[in-house]
């Protein structure tokens, strides 16, 4: 359908996203200016159109809907001011409707039949009046909450609707924060989060076919989402400015994380139906061994920790020394022999507390936490705490995989929770002992770790690091 004139509705995005789902699978299609498109699973004539010459500069809106349905506008190459149309061959029939003379210049395709339209039409030939017109078919839901929300609202005040599974929907408007419905707990958490803080939603998308993921853009361009994990979520992040808060869906223990883009370490909340949240939580519950301790308290948030440029230089470099020296990945072990592990200390503020205070770190040389996470561990600190002088293998950051230890040398002072650090270690060639030595400096010649074993003096582990560069804060939890 050739579209002969269009107005500009809507917010101006930084990047146009839509997620649709065709044979049976999740599709998106995403457009940067300047970066041009990506996109997965698309049907096979969008594909064809997104590849055309010169459509990175002439694509001026989109849309994917359920069952390969999409609805997608360009400028023509011929003339730069004539709009054209390209539609998926049943898109009209599924909407019922023939636009009566008037053209669509925003659509947004949900499932079950469902969608919301804005058509253009001219009025009066003469003076070419141009009216513009919001309709469609909603969830009922949607109809009731937007009427009683927004009485006479007009369609140009409308920054989005979008429309997804299970009855779930969000609608934006430029008079105030955005309403929705049926969505999930997580996405609702998020958009009142960010709303909180400041944020203003210019833009959400949910997806056709699955009730779980969605896109978010804020006002200053940062996007938040929740996608699938078959999906480059790496690849799609370089396409966009993503928000500082949120952990991606796909996480992998043993990938190096890239360092911050602020230069400074970072917290960022991890999401508890994320695989970040499920390893830690795992980690957290089977190291919870102490039988007078029990039941294991819960954890409430936990934190990725975000390195800063020179401690991500710095552990990289110490790994790839000790990969290179003891070959582990040639014994298909680790990178490095690489372990998580527990450790507990100080906490005097109350970071992690407050989301909205997040970064917020204190300047309180005794708050051992906010050091540890915005300069890592100092083996030249340990046991220096008050009545923690007693060193079992000398002076080294000790870590245990036992949290029920870690958290006899927590002290969160006046914070509802407790917290402890996930440390990320390089344990390399482990000099294992039963028997303690005070007077350790480092472990024999060889060896990189000293590895306290269960026994003759232990209840349960430990492992000493004498090389700061071995250890690195992951993860901030708060429990209680």
């Amino acid at each position: 359908m050739p579209l002969d004139y269009q107005s500009e509705t809507g917010p101006k995005l930084a990047c146009r996203f839509s997620m649709g789902e065709y044979q049976g699978k999740p599709s998106f299609l995403l457009h940067s200016p300047g970066k041009g498109f990506y996109w997965k699973n698309l049907p096979p004539e969008l594909e064809a159109l997104v590849q055309m010459p010169n459509m990175e500069h002439s694509c001026k809106n989109f849309s994917l809907g359920p069952n390969g349905l999409f609805w997608y506008t360009y400028r023509s190459v011929k003339d730069v001011y004539e709009q054209k149309g390209s539609t998926s061959p049943n898109l009209w029939s599924t909407l019922n409707e023939d636009w009566k003379g008037g053209c669509p210049i925003r659509l947004a395709l949900g499932p079950q039949g469902y969608w919301w339209g804005e058509k253009e039409w001219i009025d009066n030939p003469t003076t070419k009046n141009h009216l513009v017109q919001a309709f469609g078919v909603q969830p009922q839901t949607l109809v009731n909450e937007s009427k009683q929300r927004y009485p006479g609202i007009r369609s140009f005040e409308i920054d989005f609707v979008t429309i997804g599974v299970k009855g779930a929907w969000v609608m934006g408007t430029n008079t105030g924060d955005p309403c929705w419905g049926g969505i999930t707990e997580q996405l609702e958490k998020t958009l009142k989060r960010e709303m909180s803080a400041g944020h203003r939603v210019k833009n959400v998308v949910l997806c056709p076919a699955r009730h779980d993921i969605y896109w978010i853009e804020y006002n200053d361009g940062t996007v938040d989402y929740f996608l699938p994990v078959d999906w480059d979520i790496h690849k799609i992040a370089s396409y966009v400015k993503t928000h500082v808060n949120v952990v991606e869906e796909i996480w992998k223990p043993w990938d190096i994380p890239k360092p911050s883009v602020t230069g400074s370490t970072q917290l960022r909340q991890v999401r508890k139906d994320g695989d970040a949240w499920k390893f830690v939580e795992k980690l957290f519950n089977d190291g919870w061994r102490h039988p007078h301790k029990k039941p294991n308290p819960k954890i409430w948030f936990i934190f990725e920790v975000v390195w800063s440029l020179t401690l991500h230089t710095g552990f990289v470099s110490y790994l790839e020394r000790i990969e290179q020296k003891g070959k582990f990945t040639v014994r298909q072990q680790i990178k490095g022999n690489q372990a998580y592990g527990w450790h507990g200390t100080r906490r005097r503020c109350n970071i992690g507390d407050d989301l909205n205070k997040l970064n917020q770190f204190c300047s309180d040389p005794g708050c051992a936490t906010c050091v540890i996470l915005t300069k890592s561990f100092d083996a030249n600190f340990a046991g220096k705490a008050p009545g923690r002088a007693f060193l079992r293998f000398g002076r080294a950051i000790y870590t245990s995989t036992v949290s029920s230890k870690a958290d006899d040398y927590q002290n969160s002072g006046g914070s509802a929770y407790k917290s402890l650090i996930l440390a990320r270690t390089v344990k390399g060639m482990p000099d294992t002992r039963k028997v303690g030595d005070k007077k350790l400096l480092a472990p024999n010649p060889g060896f990189d770790c000293v590895e306290g074993q269960v026994g003759q003096e232990l209840n349960y582990d430990e492992c000493c690091f004498y090389h700061n560069d071995a250890v690195r804060p992951a993860f901030m939890i708060l429990y209680k």
